[in-house]
């Protein structure tokens, strides 16, 4: 990554600005991919390639304040079965826009919720579905004041770019341009820490409340593909009413976690405990979960519980864990390992099975120096599914060797 400091009149709205700061980086991959034979269509196989270009303005203002704005811009992506063509993403950017100090904080663009940004779970728990941003413009506000940090945020438009209408007739017309209160809260106090979390309802969310029809979303109305959508490109928005909070305490390298979430759409809550402890190179650590249904679903008084094992030691690193989500229907468990040698001179080797053994890899990396790496893996993923993504590391279904720049 390099940086330029302007020390005189400057570019990009910075103009006459002093120690203005530009950082440009990036960072490109190039590979190919031999995908199962018995997975999907040979077309899905072949060379893949992308770039992108990432630019951070900042200028410390007058007052304290520095203003920023970031760009992540998607310079091209392609291959693996479209005739070179390039993606259509071509010249998209994500952006943030900051006004930030002390302890204070304002964003705008491609920034997380609120409630995501602070909330601590116990465990895998069910009720704390909130959203996840990735892709919305959100507008985020954050104060830092003895300790305690909090934020409130709103959805502006929807992952695919789509604002939303004040004269909108979906929903009686709520006439609002933005959508779903998000706040979160976080605190440390001497070994305690504690966090909360809330998001309202999506007001895309309700239906028609005049004719008490059940929820739908703006962009499933007929005709209105490009109305906004919340859940339309990004699946992990969630577009109920969920309350959270936790309480955590250290001590003697113990951590221990409490958390209560509820679902107030669905009608359901759960309680958690988590716990870890180090002994020596290994960390272990567990959770229980119970989840209780006070609506209309069969499932009620879901839990789930689960171990997990960490090591590291030297060029040696080892994960496992085993998780089992119980319901009056039946029983899921899943459990996976995965490891990896160091065997210098920039050499990597991992492996790992995860999904219940289901999907499976080997791989070597080599790092080539300058930001450079060299990656070589196989992998399967038990369903035969191309498009999944294996592992934790995420590698391809089948044979796949690329390299990949950093700049």
């Amino acid at each position: 990554m390099k940086l330029l400091l302007l020390a005189s009149a400057s570019i990009l709205a910075f103009t006459g600005a002093a120690n203005a700061e530009v950082i440009f980086g990036g960072n490109a991959t190039l590979g190919y991919n031999d995908t199962d034979a018995d997975s999907t269509d040979e077309d899905d196989e072949g060379f893949f390639y992308d770039a992108e270009l990432n630019l951070t303005l900042s200028q410390e203002l007058d007052n304290g304040v520095t203003a920023a704005a970031t760009f992540n811009i998607e310079l091209v992506d392609g291959g693996e079965g479209d005739n070179g063509a390039t993606g259509s993403d071509l010249g998209s950017a994500d952006f943030v826009l900051s006004l930030t100090s002390e302890n204070a904080g304002l964003f705008y663009g491609a920034t997380s919720f609120a409630a995501e940004t602070y909330w601590n779970p116990a465990g895998d728990m069910a009720a704390d579905n909130f959203s996840e941003a990735d892709g919305e413009t959100v507008i985020r506000a954050e104060v830092e004041y003895f300790g305690v940090q909090a934020g409130v945020s709103y959805v502006v438009a929807d992952a695919g770019g789509d604002l939303i209408s004040e004269d909108d007739d979906f929903n009686g017309g709520n006439g609002d341009s933005i959508d779903q209160l998000s706040v979160g809260a976080a605190a440390t106090v001497g070994m305690f820490t504690f966090s909360m979390g809330y998001q309202e309802e999506s007001d895309y969310n309700q239906g028609d409340n005049a004719n008490d029809e059940p929820a739908v979303f703006a962009g499933d109305r007929e005709g209105d593909a490009d109305a906004y959508d919340p859940n339309d490109e990004n699946g992990d928005f969630d577009g109920d009413e969920v309350f959270g909070i936790s309480a955590g305490f250290a001590f003697a390298g113990a951590d221990l976690m409490v958390a209560y979430a509820s679902n107030e759409t669905e009608e359901t809550d759960g309680y958690g405990i988590e716990v870890s402890y180090p002994i020596g190179p290994v960390t272990v650590g567990a959770f229980y979960n119970t989840e209780n249904d006070d609506g209309d679903s069969d499932d009620d008084n879901d839990d789930a519980y689960g171990v997990a094992v960490d090591y590291t030691s030297g060029p040696i690193a080892v994960s496992a864990f085993y998780e089992l989500i119980r319901s009056d229907d039946d029983d899921d468990a899943d459990y996976a390992i995965e490891g990896s040698y160091d065997l210098g001179n920039g050499i990597t080797v991992l492996a790992g099975a995860s999904d219940a053994f289901e999907d499976y890899y080997v791989a070597g990396t080599y790092d080539l120096g300058g930001g450079a790496t060299f990656l070589a893996s196989y992998g399967d993923d038990g369903d035969n599914d191309a498009e999944d993504e294996i592992g934790d590391p995420e590698f391809k279904e089948g044979a796949t060797v690329e390299v990949s720049f950093s700049f």
